[in-house]
């Protein structure tokens, strides 16, 4: 953006990396689904860790991080308010947008639950990756370590842009 002042470039590579980081969920799903067990979230259930402060944290995580990233949406507004004054077309997608992540992320949370055990997840300090590429496969660690890359990227791209609009305005 700042290089070529234009905006359409930072647009368009933002939705190249998204585009490449729903691909890369799509495939580490393909590669979890197979070891789903239904008996793993049963076994949560009967623990009583499905309705304890455990499947609290994981819901408020999953919420928080949907929120989060999606609160750079205003960052925008005066751009897109410049070419459409109603909004109605930006304030819906960032509705699909946010509901698309969050039925990803609710997708995500019950496809971990129902792959690992409770014993296996109950000991982990660190992502799920790690048990997850122990129990399936190795591609899970080198899908998952590009898709955090891409993320981090294109997340620094958006918070350097939302504190350059912050600091024009100011």
């Amino acid at each position: 953006f700042l290089s070529r002042k234009s905006f359409n470039s930072t647009v368009a590579s933002t939705l190249v990396i998204g585009l490449i980081n729903l691909v890369l969920l799509a495939f580490t799903l393909l590669l979890i689904v197979p070891a789903f067990n239904p008996e793993n979230m049963s076994r949560l259930a009967a623990e009583g860790q499905a309705t304890g402060l455990a499947a609290w944290t994981s819901i408020l995580g999953v919420m928080l991080s949907n929120f989060y990233s999606h609160m750079l949406v205003a960052s925008f507004g005066r751009t897109v308010i410049q070419r459409d004054p109603g909004a109605q077309s930006w304030i819906r997608g960032a509705r699909a947008a946010i509901g698309l992540a969050i039925i990803i992320s609710c997708l995500w949370l019950v496809v971990i639950t129902g792959a690992l055990s409770p014993q296996e997840l109950s000991g982990q300090t660190s992502t799920v990756l790690i048990p997850l590429a122990k129990k399936i496969s190795p591609w899970i660690n080198w899908l998952g370590s590009l898709f955090v890359i891409l993320s981090l990227g294109m997340a620094s791209v958006l918070v350097g842009l939302a504190l350059y609009f912050q600091t024009q305005e100011f």
